[in-house]
Parts: C-alpha cells; sequence; structure tokens
C-alpha cells in the first residue's frame, strides 16, 4: 500500500510538470505569435514607409516637373516679351535708318532739317500700307526723287507713280525713277504730271511691239534734242514707242535725231536752198515752216517730214535726204523705217496723247 501511495504521489508530480510543460509550450506559442504579430506589424510599417517614401518622391519629381513647366512658360513669356520689345525696337531703327537719305536728300540751305520732315515720314509710312514695297524700298525712290530735284512737297506723289508704274511695267523703281526723273527733266514734266508720263508711256507699250523698258530707255535718249526742237512729253513717248517698236536702237534713235533737228534749225536760220528742200518734203511754205520751227512745233513738223518721206519712192527719197544732208546710213535707215510704217507711227503719237491727257 505504501508503494501505490507513493506511485500516486509521482503520478500526481508527474502530472504537474505536464500542466507546467503544457503552460510553457503555450507561452512560448503565444510569444511566437506576438512576435510574428510583431514581425508582421513591423513588415506592414516598412511597407507603408516605403509607399510614404515612394509617393513623397512622386510628390516631388511632380512638384520638380510643375516648377520647371513654370520656368519654361516663364522663360518663354520674358523671351517673347523681349522679342517683341526688341523686334519692336530694331523696327524703328530700320525706319530711321531707311528715311535718314530722304533726310540728307532734303536739307535746307542752311544745312538744317526740313521742318516738315515728321509730317513727310507719316505720309511714306502710310504710303508703305498701300503700295506693295517696303518702307525701305519706298525712300530709296525718294530719295532718289530729291537727288533729282524734286521738290520736297511732291516727293510722295513722285514716289507712288514710280512704285505703281515698276510694279505693273516689271522695271526696276529704281530704273524708274531716274528714268522718270531725268526725262521730267528734260521735257520740263511738272510732279503733277508724272502720272500721265506714266501712263502714255503704259499705254503705247501695249499697243507696240515695245517694252515699257525699250521706251523709257528711247524716250530718255532723245529727250534733249526733242525737248529743243520743241517736242511735248507725250510726242517724245509716241515717237520713242514707235522707234522702239521698228527696232531702232536708243542711240541710233538720238544721233539720227540730233543731226535732223540740227539740220532743220540751220535751214531756217540760214533760209535759202535747203530750208526749201524742207518746206517741199513737208508740204508747207518755207513761211509756214519757219513759223512752226521757230514757235517749237517740232512735232508736228516731224510728223509732216517722216509722211512727206513716205510719199516718195525709193530713189526719191534717197535724193531728198541727200540734198539735205541727211543721207548718212544711220539717219537715211532710222527715217525709212519711220516713213514706211507712217501709220503706225502717227497712231503712237495719238495713243500717247490720249494717255497724256
Amino acid at each position: 500500500s505504501k508503494s501505490l501511495r507513493n506511485m500516486g504521489v509521482d503520478v500526481e508530480k508527474l502530472d504537474r510538470n505536464l500542466n507546467k510543460a503544457r503552460t510553457q509550450v503555450t507561452g512560448a506559442t503565444t510569444d511566437t505569435n506576438n512576435q510574428a504579430k510583431a514581425a508582421t506589424a513591423a513588415a506592414t510599417a516598412v511597407g507603408a514607409q516605403a509607399r510614404a517614401t515612394q509617393n513623397l518622391e512622386g510628390n516631388l519629381i511632380r512638384a520638380r516637373y510643375a516648377l520647371y513647366d513654370v520656368a519654361t512658360s516663364y522663360a518663354a513669356v520674358a523671351a517673347a516679351t523681349l522679342g517683341a520689345v526688341t523686334a519692336t525696337t530694331l523696327l524703328s531703327a530700320r525706319y530711321e535708318t531707311a528715311f535718314t537719305e530722304i533726310e540728307r536728300t532734303t536739307l535746307t540751305s542752311a544745312g538744317n532739317v526740313s521742318a516738315s520732315i515728321d509730317a513727310l515720314r507719316e505720309d511714306f509710312l502710310d504710303l508703305s500700307e498701300v503700295i506693295p514695297l517696303t518702307f525701305d524700298e519706298l525712300t530709296k525712290i525718294g530719295s532718289l526723287g530729291a537727288q533729282l530735284g524734286i521738290a520736297e512737297q511732291d516727293l510722295v506723289s513722285f514716289t507712288t507713280t514710280v512704285a505703281q508704274f515698276s510694279k505693273l511695267s516689271g522695271v526696276s523703281a529704281e530704273q524708274t525713277a531716274l528714268a522718270f526723273g531725268r526725262i521730267g527733266e528734260l521735257l520740263n514734266v511738272s510732279a503733277s504730271e508724272y502720272v500721265n508720263l506714266g501712263s502714255a508711256i503704259a499705254a503705247t507699250a501695249v499697243e507696240s511691239a515695245a517694252t515699257e523698258a525699250q521706251i523709257i530707255s528711247l524716250t530718255r535718249e532723245i529727250s534733249a534734242g526733242a525737248a529743243g526742237a520743241g517736242l511735248t512729253a507725250d510726242q517724245v513717248v509716241g515717237l520713242s514707242s514707235a522707234l522702239a517698236s521698228l527696232g531702232v536702237a536708243p542711240e541710233r534713235a538720238r544721233g539720227a535725231l540730233s543731226t535732223y533737228f540740227g539740220t532743220l534749225n540751220r535751214a531756217v536760220a540760214e533760209g535759202g536752198q535747203s530750208l526749201q528742200d524742207f518746206a517741199a518734203i513737208t508740204g508747207l511754205t518755207t513761211s509756214e515752216l519757219e513759223r512752226l520751227v521757230r514757235s517749237g512745233e517740232g512735232g508736228e513738223v516731224l510728223q509732216r517730214f517722216i509722211a512727206g518721206l513716205n510719199d516718195l519712192d525709193n530713189i526719191g527719197a534717197t535724193q531728198a535726204l541727200d540734198r539735205l544732208g541727211l543721207a548718212q546710213l544711220r539717219v537715211e535707215d532710222t527715217f525709212r523705217r519711220l516713213g514706211q510704217n507712217i501709220e503706225f507711227v502717227n497712231e503712237q503719237f495719238g495713243i500717247a496723247e490720249q494717255a497724256y491727257s
């Protein structure tokens, strides 16, 4: 029985030890679970921190790009604003530089800038808005006009006529300006009549085989001699158109007409047989011929002379020119061409007169 009691005691101790071990195991399991939970929580915290860090970096990147966009936009606006200011400044400076030549060529006799120069500048600026040429091109025309003696108050109208004629004809503005200025000076064309001169040249070019450039060239070449003989501006243009259409070169035309006018003037001054020979070809009396020449009606005399040659046969025309001292090859050839095309020549005179008026 004692042995049984001792065995019972041992069983109780064993049971207690088992319970204690079970408790320890449960505690260890709890600790392990707690550690796992702690580890999970830590991992979650680390993940949250990583996400927060990533979000922060993303926000920083977006903020940086936003600031970059703002900076870029600001720079673009600033550049555009500066560019506009710079462009305006450069444009203004270019206008002033372009207009300097007109200022220089319109100085007063005392060497001072004209009192009306500001108004003239505005007129040229206004003109650049309605004429298909730049301000610089227009001021070059005006400057050439001033150099050629066009009065300051007439520069705008002169420039307008030259620019319009240049665009329509294809002749450069500089060539047109120089030609108009020179022709106007030689033929005493007033500033208000430059548009008439341009109209006459354009009209005869349309109705002939000559170009505006050829008519201008011939008109410029023969103006001095023709004006001295009393031909009007429209008559010179009509004659130039006819000569150009008939293939007479400007230098040959000038030489032939100079010889003709000089011979005619000597005949009138000296009288005698030469005057009678001229009168016979023109169909006038010597007194009528002398009156027309002395009164500056050289255009009418010339047309009569050409028509008279046309009435003669080849031999008769050659003999008549020889008696007058006009049988030189170039002179005779020029007048024969005119005489053989008298209807066309008269037509060109008529077109020029009508367009000029």
